[in-house]
């Protein structure tokens, strides 16, 4: 929840086309994350698959989130 609040704040202060396209990357990311624990809760996934998949879509939304930031 911490982060979503941190990235709408972050969004509405953005306003170079670079950051723009950085942000709409951002979002593909956690709607990626949302399918992943939707599949993982209903039994699609295995949770090995998932936790990898997780893994790595955060270090992309942590790495998403400083090039906002700086």
């Amino acid at each position: 929840m911490k982060k979503l609040i941190i990235i709408i704040t972050t969004i509405t202060s953005v306003s170079c086309g670079q950051s723009k396209e950085v942000v709409q990357a951002l979002e593909e990311v956690q709607y990626i994350k949302s399918w992943i624990n939707e599949d993982l809760h209903s039994g699609v996934m295995d949770s090995t698959y998932a936790e990898y998949y997780l893994k790595a879509l955060n270090k992309t939304e942590n790495l998403l989130i400083k090039e906002i930031t700086n």
